[in-house]
C-alpha cells in the first residue's frame, strides 16, 4: 500500500500518527481537517488512500464516519477503516455500514512525546478484518504498544471504569479542594504537606484539567455505561460518609468489614501485592524527583557508550550521583536527570557540567548548582514549551499584553494606545521567548542576559494560567540562573501593579523610581 488518509489530521493524535506512519512504515500520508485550509478534501481521501483513519472528536466521530460512508458509496470496498476514539460501539458500528474492512483502536495515552507507544496499552477491536490483517499487524508491531483485544461493547463497559470513573473521582476531588481552598489553602499551598498519594492525585487532577477539556467531557457524556458507574460511585461514597457520620464502634466495624475487608478480598492477594509494590516504586521516583540538587542532560549521540562517558565525567570530578532517571522534556527530547545529595560540592558539580557541555558528550538543560524542589508551579513551568519569539507572534503577544497589562498601565497613568502597546512589546524583542501549551501562546518571557546585570524586561502569563504560581516559578528559575552566573537581577514594575509584593518577597528592593515605575534590584554580589 502507498497512502493513508487521516480524518482529523490537524488534531494532536492526527499529527502524531501522521508523522509516525511516514517515519516507521514509509507510507504517504494525506489528511483532511477543517482546522487546516490546506488539507485535502474528503473526496481526495476516499480516492487516494487505501487506509482511512478517523481521529475526530468523540462526539462527532459517528457523524463524520457516516458522511464518509455516504460519500464513498461503495468505492471504499477493499480499503481498511480505523478509528482512534475513546468510545468504540458507535464508531465501529458506523464504519461497519461501509464496505471497508474495519478495526477500532484506542491508545490508552495522550499523544506521547516518544516516537512510539512502547510501554503503553492499546485496545484493539477487530470488527471486519481479512486481507488487511498482515498490514494491521505490521502497524501494531511498529507502534510497540501492549495490545489487548476485545469487542467494542466490552471496551465501552471497561472504559466506564478505567477512564470515566477515574476522571470523575479526580474531578470531584478538585471540586472539594476548590471549595475548601479559602480556609485551608489551594493545591499549591497544600503541596508542602503532601503524601505520595496526594502528590499522585494532584498530578492526576492537573493532568485532566491541563489537557483538552472536550475529551474528558465526551468520555463522561458519550459512553452509555457511565451513568450506572457514577450511581455506584455515589452509593459507595454515601455509605462511607454515613459510617463516618455515625462514628460509633458499630460504624467502625462496618467500615472494617464492608469498606476494607470486602474490597481487599475482591481485589485478591496477588493484585494487592503487585499494586502495593507499584505504588512504592512510584513513591521512590517522586522522592528522587524532589531532590533539591539535580541536573538534566540531553545526549545528542544515541549510541552505546554515551551514558558511560557522561557518568565518567562526574566520577573524574568526584561527584557522586544519588539518582538517575531517563525521561523526555516538554520538547520530546530524551534526557537523563541526575540527582545529587544536598551536600554535594557545588563547585565540582559546576565544573563537571561545564565539561559535559564543552566536550560535546551532552547538553546541560538546566542550571548546575541548584534546583528548587519540583512544586506544582515548577512542574507547570516545565510542561510549557519555549521558543524564540518571531514577527508572526506579535498579534498574539499584543493580545496577551492587552489581557494582562492594560488595567495596570491605565491605573499607573501609562499610555495604552495601540502604538504604545506595540512599542513596549517590540522593545528588546530579540530577547523574547514565547511559552506554548498545545502549540498555543500562553506566556511571554523577555529576559536580557547581555549586560552586567540580568534584566527582567517582561514576564506575562495568560489569565487562564494565573493564580497557580507560574509567574513566580518562572522568575525563581531566572533568579537561580543569575545567581549561578554571579549577576544581580533588575526589573521595573508599574506602581499600580500588585506584583511588586511578590518581587519584595523574593528579595528585590526598590533602588529608584520614575513617574510610573519602581526600579528594583535583587543583589547576588
Amino acid at each position: 500500500m502507498s497512502c493513508v488518509g487521516i480524518v482529523g489530521s490537524a488534531g494532536a493524535y492526527g499529527r502524531w500518527l501522521g508523522a509516525f506512519l511516514e517515519r516507521h512504515l514509509g507510507v504517504r500520508v494525506i489528511g483532511q481537517d477543517p482546522a487546516d485550509p490546506a488539507s485535502h478534501t474528503p473526496q481526495a481521501l476516499i480516492e487516494q488512500a487505501q487506509v482511512l483513519v478517523f481521529s475526530a472528536p468523540i462526539r462527532i466521530t459517528e457523524q463524520v464516519i457516516g458522511d464518509y460512508v455516504r460519500l464513498a458509496a461503495g468505492r471504499e470496498a477493499g480499503q481498511l477503516w480505523i478509528d482512534l476514539t475513546s468510545i468504540k460501539t458507535g464508531p465501529v458500528a458506523a464504519m461497519l455500514a461501509s464496505q471497508a474492512e474495519v478495526v477500532g483502536l484506542h491508545p490508552m495515552t495522550a499523544p506521547p512525546k516518544s516516537p512510539t507507544l512502547k510501554g503503553r496499552p492499546m485496545v484493539v477491536c477487530e470488527a471486519r478484518l481479512d486481507a488487511w490483517r498482515p498490514w494491521l499487524q505490521r502497524l501494531l508491531d511498529a507502534l510497540q504498544a501492549q495490545c489487548v483485544r476485545t469487542t467494542p461493547e466490552h471496551h465501552d463497559q471497561v472504559m466506564a471504569l478505567v477512564q470515566a470513573l477515574v476522571h470523575a473521582t479526580h474531578l470531584a476531588q478538585a471540586g472539594v479542594l476548590r471549595r475548601h481552598a479559602e480556609h485551608v489553602g489551594s493545591l499549591v499551598e497544600l503541596f508542602p504537606y503532601r503524601s505520595a498519594s496526594f502528590e499522585m492525585d494532584g498530578a492526576m487532577i492537573a493532568r485532566i484539567l491541563a489537557l483538552n477539556p472536550a475529551i474528558y467531557e465526551d468520555i463522561q457524556f458519550g459512553n452509555p455505561h457511565v451513568p450506572q458507574v457514577l450511581d455506584t460511585l455515589v452509593e459507595e461514597v454515601t455509605r462511607l460518609r454515613d459510617l463516618v457520620g455515625q462514628g460509633d464502634e458499630a460504624a467502625r466495624g462496618g467500615f472494617r468489614q464492608d469498606v476494607l475487608a470486602a474490597n481487599k478480598a475482591a481485589i485478591g492477594a496477588t493484585a494487592l501485592a503487585e499494586g502495593n509494590y507499584r505504588f512504592e516504586r512510584i513513591g521512590y521516583l517522586l522522592a528522587d524527583l524532589a531532590e533539591t540538587r539535580s541536573l538534566s542532560v540531553h545526549l545528542p549521540l544515541d549510541q552505546p557508550g554515551s551514558l558511560r562517558a557522561l557518568l565518567h565525567v562526574f566520577e573524574r570530578h568526584g561527584v557522586s550521583i544519588a539518582s538517575l532517571h531517563s525521561l523526555r522534556n516538554p520538547a520530546g527530547e530524551l534526557h537523563f536527570r541526575l540527582g545529587f545529595d544536598a551536600d554535594v560540592d557545588l563547585g565540582a558539580l559546576a565544573r563537571a557540567a561545564a565539561e559535559v557541555d564543552a566536550s560535546g558528550i551532552g547538553r546541560v538543560l538546566d542550571g548546575a548548582s541548584s534546583m528548587a524542589a519540583l512544586s506544582p508551579a515548577r512542574r507547570l513551568a516545565a510542561s510549557l514549551q519555549r521558543r524564540a519569539a518571531t514577527p508572526d507572534d506579535v498579534p498574539a503577544l499584543l493580545a496577551l499584553r492587552e489581557a494582562t497589562m492594560r488595567e495596570h498601565m491605565r491605573n499607573s497613568g501609562v499610555d495604552t494606545s495601540p502604538g504604545s502597546m506595540l512599542a513596549r512589546l517590540l522593545n528588546g524583542y530579540q530577547h523574547a521567548q514565547v511559552l506554548l501549551r498545545e502549540e498555543r501562546i500562553v506566556g511571554l518571557l523577555k529576559l536580557d542576559r547581555s549586560g552586567p546585570d540580568h534584566v527582567v524586561m517582561q514576564i506575562q502569563v495568560a489569565p487562564e494560567l494565573q493564580g497557580q504560581g507560574l509567574g513566580r516559578a518562572l522568575l525563581e528559575e531566572y533568579i537561580e540562573q543569575a545567581r549561578d552566573a554571579g549577576k544581580d537581577v533588575t526589573l521595573h514594575v508599574l506602581k499600580a501593579n500588585p506584583a511588586r509584593g511578590l518581587y519584595e518577597r523574593l528579595g528585590f528592593v526598590v533602588e529608584g523610581e520614575d513617574a510610573h515605575e519602581f526600579h528594583m534590584r535583587l543583589s547576588h554580589r
